[in-house]
């Protein structure tokens, strides 16, 4: 009798969640506190071969989305959002149409969503219009690029392009390796240990006008890492070590920064003007 119960409390609450999960399509929007202003926060979500969301700052303007993923919870649903470190998790009202949670986006705060629809939804701001492609033989850099540490133990990494801002989340040298060259982890062999182990963020744009290809966005993180000391350790710069990796049996170097060849002009420099023997450096 005791195992009759206990099976049929399990079919009930399975019963539950898919109806749940079934009543979460649809659109839920809902109003956040956020330094003493009012935040409006809208998901959608959608069934397409399982399901998925899009977040929607709708107070932010320019209409970008955060894809969302959606898991069904004891009770509610967690919607994770990786390209900001984010989450919302909620629990159902009796009825099903409410969703009390806490949402953290950088910072936490209470956020209760209600089901609406298409009507009763907010208005999503229009986005802008997409930039002209850049010409395909450019050869870009980044402009202007801001590296900084990685917080500790922040879960999750990404590289992410928004309109013309590159971003890297939580990225090694040797990852940003792999996606600037196009390599395997496994091809990147040599460079002092911390390459592989500390991680930093990154936000760039790239010079001139128009939106850059996968290959120039990749050529601008190559020549990045080749020109842009990101840390310093002891009295060397991460431009002095080189990181090498084997492409198509060949054995190639990657330069990761460029104090040498400062140091090496500096030398040239001093020959010309005698102040240095040729001999020397």
């Amino acid at each position: 009798m005791k195992k009759c119960l206990l099976l049929l409390g399990v079919v009930i609450a399975f019963c539950v969640t898919s109806l749940h999960a079934q009543d979460l399509i649809g659109i839920w929007q809902g109003t956040m506190q956020v330094q003493g202003r009012d935040v409006r926060i809208q998901f959608r979500v959608t069934n397409d071969g399982g399901l998925r969301a899009l977040m929607y700052n709708v107070d932010a303007g320019g209409g970008g989305a955060l894809p969302a993923s959606v898991t069904p919870v004891s009770g509610g649903v967690r919607f994770a959002m990786p390209g900001v470190n984010g989450w919302y998790e909620g629990k159902f009202s009796a009825d099903g149409t409410t969703l009390d949670g806490t949402i953290n986006v950088g910072s936490q705060a209470n956020l209760t969503l209600k089901k609406v629809n298409a009507e009763q939804a907010w208005a999503l701001p229009t986005p802008p219009p997409r930039p002209a492609a850049m010409p395909a033989d450019a050869n870009p850099s980044f402009e202007v690029a801001t590296i900084k540490p990685s917080k500790p133990d922040t879960p999750g990494q990404s590289i992410t392009i928004r309109g013309r801002t590159f971003g890297t989340l939580n990225q090694t040298v040797k990852s940003m390796m792999t996606f600037a060259y196009g390599l395997h982890p496994d091809q990147v062999v040599g460079g002092p240990e911390w390459i592989g182990n500390d991680r930093f963020d990154i936000t760039a744009e790239p010079e001139g006008t128009g939106m850059p290809n996968d290959r120039q966005w990749r050529s601008m993180l190559a020549k990045l890492l080749v020109e842009d000391p990101l840390r310093e350790r002891d009295d060397d710069h991460l431009a002095g070590r080189l990181a090498k990796h084997e492409v198509h049996g060949r054995r190639e170097e990657a330069r990761l920064t460029a104090p040498a060849r400062r140091r090496r002009r500096r030398r040239r420099r001093r020959r010309a003007s005698g102040r240095l023997p040729r001999s020397a450096g």
